[in-house]
């Protein structure tokens, strides 16, 4: 049996590597965990408008990350793995909406550091979502010049998204994502619409009533 201790050392070598990859593993599910609530947190400052706040976790976010993915890096199958495609999707996400709310623009690509290019369109896919959030805000306060600016935002991102759709294989989930993104543009147009008529009416029911108003002065007045 000692003819095999040489081959017993090496299965020792391999069980080292499974060890450091059983720790990376952990590393990132928990780093992972701790980025994934601070992105979730710089989405409800952007909500809030609290965009320097926003702004400041957006880039502590970035720096966890990109350390988190360097981390990994050597071992492909965490890099690649699930785990580190959603954290990567979110982070395009809030930082997305956050460029759209706070410069009015829409970062490209190249401005993210991606491990695969559909992270990009699915990032952008959910931010839908968020401006729906933020449509809807602007009609509860009764500004409606808001509301329909974003909701152009909003429509025009799902039709520039909706060019991706037949590249669903090479995507993965851009398809669904466009089904649900339809949804909430066609429900947010309607409460654009349902916001505009109300508006409307209660303008002219205003007027109406300044008129009758001034017509009852008029005759007290004399």
């Amino acid at each position: 049996m000692s003819g095999y201790e040489e081959y017993i050392e090496r299965v020792k070598e391999a069980i080292k590597v499974v060890e450091e990859k059983d720790g990376r593993r952990e590393l990132l599910i928990r780093k992972g965990r701790d980025i994934m609530s601070s992105i979730r947190k710089a989405i409800n400052y952007i909500h809030m408008n609290r965009l320097e706040e926003a702004e400041s976790l957006l880039n502590k976010i970035k720096e966890s990350l990109f350390s988190l993915m360097d981390e990994v890096a050597k071992i492909p199958s965490l890099l690649y793995s699930g785990t580190m495609n959603n954290l990567i999707q979110e982070y395009v996400e809030a930082t997305t909406y956050f460029m759209i709310v706070k410069e009015g623009v829409i970062p490209s690509y190249e401005e993210y550091r991606l491990t695969d290019i559909a992270q990009y369109f699915t990032g952008l896919a959910d931010v839908i979502g968020e401006l729906r959030r933020r449509v809807l805000e602007y009609i509860r306060k009764g500004k409606l010049k808001d509301a329909e600016h974003t909701f152009h935002v909003m429509e025009s991102l799902y039709s520039a998204l909706l060019e991706v759709v037949h590249y669903d294989p090479v995507v993965p989930g851009i398809r669904h994502k466009c089904d649900v993104a339809r949804v909430l543009v066609e429900n947010t147009r309607s409460e654009v619409v349902r916001a505009k008529l109300s508006f409307n009416v209660m303008t002219s029911i205003n007027r109406l009533l300044e008129i009758l108003e001034k017509s009852v002065q008029h005759e007290d007045s004399r």
